[in-house]
């Protein structure tokens, strides 16, 4: 499950970002041992599909307090990536990405990484702008649907802090979107 994956990818935010009181690298349970008890298909049927998942990333902290609105090219700006380019930048800056391609590696789980952009924190975007990353994030699912699917996991990383105009909780939007796209039924999906 998707809760399984964040779940463990915090514990390896922690464990490479310790503060103080927190958990001791020797106290984390192995990470690929709690990725593969919450993934029962894989444990029944084993040879029958090789599962993947893909990642995608949308990453803005909005501020009331900024009279300036961020656009689309503050996001192009700061990172537009996908591919093996976002992996090579994203995999080794000890962030969520970091952490969450390392649990999925010592899941021997493969990962293929859609749009992963962001923007420095600042004010809303315009609501274009935001219906235009919507549309590039969609663009990206599809072309990863059709070129290198299926998937068995799709997570799509945010900030947890957008801000929008004319929308009153843009993640939340953004997430029904991908889970109506990939799914007529989604099984899980955590905030």
């Amino acid at each position: 499950s998707t809760q399984g994956v964040s779940s463990a990818a915090s514990d390896v935010y922690k464990r490479q970002n310790p503060q103080p009181g927190g958990v001791a690298e020797g106290d984390v349970q192995p990470l690929a041992a709690q990725i593969a008890a919450r993934c029962p298909v894989r444990r029944r049927i084993p040879l029958l599909f090789s599962m993947q998942a893909l990642v995608l990333q949308l990453f803005h902290e909005g501020h009331a307090f900024m009279p300036r609105r961020v656009g689309l090219e503050d996001f192009r700006r700061r990172h537009w990536l996908s591919g093996e380019s976002a992996r090579q930048k994203l995999a080794s800056d000890n962030g969520w990405m970091a952490g969450l391609l390392e649990v999925f590696e010592q899941a021997a789980l493969p990962v293929q990484l859609g749009l992963c952009t962001a923007a420095y924190p600042g004010g809303s975007i315009s609501a274009a702008d935001f219906t235009a990353l919507k549309s590039a994030l969609l663009e990206s699912l599809d072309t990863a649907l059709q070129t290198q699917g299926p998937f068995e996991v799709v997570v799509l990383l945010l900030h947890g802090a957008l801000s929008a105009a004319a929308q009153t909780d843009p993640e939340s939007d953004l997430l029904q979107a991908c889970l109506l796209y990939t799914s007529p039924s989604p099984r899980d999906a955590t905030l």
